[in-house]
């Protein structure tokens, strides 16, 4: 293999003329003495049949084009978002020291009332329903103070329990020789969320909040309204509602 006296890069055996350059290499290769054969490395593998020579290697170009980049003209259109989502993209104001007029800035914004798909969910979700009012009479005087008697929707019948029930049966509530109760006493009316209180004729009377009631009348009861049967006192709580 003979070098181009011109290049100097190998070329191959009995070639006329340079393959890099076209030099002519014939007149080179019979003016050089012929070269000792090197001794191969201890370590060096000999080629194998298929590789009879050392692949030759391109040299790397010596010129580089630097390629030109155009920069866009137009900027890419954006797409407004809709306005449930919350973020809005608006062109930011020119200020000294600011960003340059025509750049984005994104302003973040949270809507009080829901609206696109959200308000047709919200419009859906129901709202926690009020618990029912409960009635009851608390004892606040009697033998056993501070038993609780509910007071159901309809009548509620005051008295003693004898030959006919009664709802709210005052007979523990009186001490043995003191009965003051009829056996149909009163009647506490509770019908939509209004709650009354009526005497059944009895012998000893009906008082709500020191004041006597006549037979048949009926009286509009409040929260903390107290009902008293002889020594039996009954206090009014509402709850709920």
């Amino acid at each position: 293999m003979a070098n181009c006296p011109k290049c100097q890069l190998p070329n191959p055996d009995g070639a006329e003329s340079c393959v890099w350059c076209g030099e002519s290499v014939a007149a080179a290769a019979a003016a050089e003495p012929a070269a000792a054969p090197a001794a191969a490395a201890p370590d060096a593998a000999p080629f194998g049949p298929a590789y009879a020579s050392p692949m030759i290697v391109s040299p790397r170009p010596t010129t580089y084009v630097e390629p030109i980049l155009t920069p866009a003209t137009t900027p890419p259109e954006q797409k407004p978002l809709p306005s449930h989502v919350g973020v809005l993209f608006a062109p930011a104001p020119a200020a000294p020291g600011g960003p340059a007029a025509g750049q984005s800035a994104s302003v973040v914004t949270t809507p009080t009332t829901p609206t696109g798909p959200l308000a047709s969910v919200a419009a859906r979700t129901p709202t926690p329903a009020a618990p029912p009012m409960q009635v009851k009479l608390v004892a606040l005087r009697g033998q056993r103070v501070g038993m609780e008697y509910p007071v159901y929707e309809g009548r509620n019948v005051i008295g003693r329990f004898a030959d006919k029930p009664v709802d709210i049966d005052l007979m523990i509530q009186e001490a043995e020789g003191q009965i003051w109760s009829s056996r149909q006493h009163a009647v506490v009316l509770l019908s939509q969320g209004a709650v009354l209180v009526e005497d059944l004729n009895s012998l000893n009377g009906t008082w709500v909040n020191g004041s006597r009631l006549h037979a048949g009348q009926q009286k509009p009861l409040k929260p903390n309204d107290v009902i008293q049967i002889g020594a039996v006192q009954l206090k009014v709580v509402v709850t709920g509602g």
